[in-house]
């Protein structure tokens, strides 16, 4: 329909709304006791961009009206990530571009698994970033296979594709195949004739990846500014942008729950907690290899320690920062409505990247700290100051007591809690309604010498039997070969997860090729599943490599992994650890290096289907 009312009662409540189409806008009037108090809005929809396998995504948002009669192309953001750096990026991205006065979505990239529709009017900033061993993220895949594939419709209509890329990598974990899903995105884009507008930016994790992407970030939208004819409607409005932007995000994230069944710490004998949770009740039937996204909250302990940074920044007032602080009980709708905004939907506790160290500048009232909140947002400033240092946003709030600063602008500047994904530890074939995550508990020094836990892992921890969560299924390629083929699994502590999975499913089809297991952890406490794995009924030989360097541990069982390979076996790996993944890659290509060609050619690229089916 092309009008709608809808009877808004006054309490602190959160709206939201799915429809169908997406290129339409509705005008409105919020009535109050017949009275309209506001009518120069807009309800801007944009598509719901969910988690594979459920519904958790991004609700509407309401932005105030501007002028229409800009000139400067709109911007389209598709996101390719698998941890979450990329859609963090994405999110400041809209955030700062929409204080600018640009017209600007954000898609997860399987929305363009079909195809990026050409639009002369509209610039594709595509945020791409790299996992494993050089391949394009999960949610990426369907999209840069579009783009590398000779027989898509894009060359007929490639001059109408305008676009950039920033891609994000690491030279620290595969320094020969950094950034190279950018690289082979962008020179594929420009081969068929595309426009490539402002130039691909790079990311490094294993340097300093915020503040790369906020320099790259920086000079992008100064150029689209300049796109923007000069004295136009459109350029005094964007001359006078909002001091607020616009949050992207509800203040509730909205999403698939789940049921916690169990919650147990497995190494009760180690200083470091390992624990495994089962759910019930996630939409969707997963595949033995899916991960799980689960959505965290701030915790009482964090919103105890950033109570008293709020009430002195203004965003919230003493007397609800006094029962935050003491962990009191909150009874009033409206002091329950802004404590549930801040545990669910302001990422408090995670890097501020450098635009919100310069927001903090703006907002200081004492020059001293103006001056020094803008040299740390500086590449060197941020990184000797605020990254090395790991301070979140409630250190400088703390450290820098003159910033004066709302509570819907400091959660637009920080964005909202973002999902972190886990590989399931349970097999689908076994199991298909329960799922088994496994998790240890992050825990790091911060602001010197205080002991700070993650702020996921520390939420799991905290949860009991029968408690719900935001959880949502997100599909993975980390897939057993459909045939009975020998699988090499090299694992590294908590990575142990999907090859429990797979163990089981092996032994529940009774499979009967050979496995090897290769599984480096610390030490005899933190041997997680061991009993499970030595009792394996399908053939599984495991090396424990307790304290002992993963390459090494390959290295010694080379004649078995050339056979492996030689006989069309999968290698699997799986492990976070500070390079887990290029000690892993440097073994292969010395034991396979001679025997298996694939591993020698085009070494730079992405990997080819043939490479990629083999090596997961």
């Amino acid at each position: 329909p092309a009008e709608f009312s809808r009877r808004i009662v006054p309490q602190p409540l959160t709206y939201s709304w799915t429809y169908t189409s997406l290129d339409f806008a509705y005008s409105f009037a919020l009535q109050i006791a017949n009275t309209t108090i506001m009518n120069a809005f807009l309800l801007r929809v944009a598509r719901v961009s969910p988690l594979r396998g459920g519904a958790c995504g991004r609700p509407l948002t309401l932005c105030r009206a501007r002028s229409t009669t800009a000139a400067a192309p709109a911007l389209r953001i598709i996101w390719g990530s698998q941890t979450g750096t990329a859609q963090m990026f994405a999110d400041q991205l809209q955030q700062e571009a929409a204080a600018a006065g640009a017209s600007v979505s954000v898609h997860d990239a399987l929305d363009f698994a079909a195809g990026i529709p050409p639009d002369a009017q509209t610039v594709n900033v595509l945020l791409l970033a790299c996992y494993g061993v050089g391949e394009p993220t999960d949610n990426a895949k369907p999209l840069v296979k579009w783009i590398m594939d000779d027989t898509n419709c894009l060359p007929s209509a490639a001059k109408d594709v305008k676009y950039t890329i920033f891609g994000l990598g690491s030279s620290a974990t595969h320094a020969d195949r950094y950034n190279v899903v950018g690289r082979q995105v962008d020179a594929r884009l420009q081969s068929l004739g595309a426009h490539c507008v402002f130039p691909r930016g790079e990311g490094d994790d294993g340097g300093i990846i915020e503040a790369d992407f906020d320099e790259w970030s920086q000079e992008f939208l100064a150029w689209w500014s300049s796109q923007k004819p000069q004295g136009s409607t459109a350029a005094k409005q964007a001359a006078k942008a909002v001091e607020t932007p616009a949050p992207t995000k509800s203040s509730v994230v909205e999403g698939d729950t789940a049921t916690v069944l169990a919650n147990i710490n497995l190494c009760p004998q180690s200083s470091r907690e390992t624990w495994e949770i089962k759910l019930r009740g996630v939409s969707g039937q997963y595949t033995t290899g899916d991960h799980v996204a689960i959505i965290p909250r701030n915790d009482k302990s964090v919103l105890s320690r950033a109570a008293p940074a709020l009430a002195q920044c203004g965003a919230i007032d003493a007397s609800l920062a006094g029962k935050l602080e003491s962990q009191e009980t909150v009874t009033s709708p409206c002091d329950i409505a802004v404590r549930e905004r801040i545990a669910s939907a302001m990422d408090l506790v995670g890097p501020p990247s450098p635009a919100v160290v310069r927001a903090l500048a703006e907002r200081a009232t004492a020059t001293n700290e103006a001056a020094q909140l803008t040299a740390w947002s500086s590449r060197e400033g941020y990184i000797d100051n605020v990254r090395n240092e790991r301070l979140d946003v409630l250190d400088l709030l703390k450290r820098h007591p003159s910033v004066r600063i709302s509570l819907d602008e400091l959660q637009a500047r920080l964005g909202s809690i973002r999902p972190r994904y886990y590989s399931i530890a349970s097999s689908s074939v076994v199991d298909p309604d329960d799922i088994t995550l496994l998790y240890r508990v992050v825990e790091h020094k911060a602001a010197g010498t205080e002991t700070r836990r993650g702020l996921c892992t520390s939420y799991l921890a905290h949860i009991s039997e029968t408690d719900t969560i935001a959880a949502s299924l997100r599909p993975s390629t980390f897939r057993l070969p459909a045939d009975n083929r020998p699988l090499l699994m090299i694992a590294g502590g908590t990575g142990i997860a999907p090859f429990h999975a797979f163990v089981q499913e092996r032994d529940a089809t009774r499979a009967t090729s050979d496995a090897l297991l290769i599984y480096g952890y610390r030490d005899p406490s933190e041997y997680v599943y061991g009993e499970f794995l030595e009792q394996a009924t399908s053939p599984l030989t495991i090396h424990k490599a307790e304290g002992e360097p993963i390459d090494a541990a390959m290295d010694g069982h080379a004649d078995t992994i050339r056979r492996m390979l030689a006989e069309g076996g999968n290698v699997y790996m799986c492990g976070g650890a500070a390079g887990f993944g290029s000690a892993v890659w440097s073994s292969l290509s010395r034991i396979l290096a001679k025997e298996v060609s694939w591993l020698q050619e085009d070494r730079a690229a992405v990997r080819t289907q043939k490479g990629y089916q083999r090596l997961q």
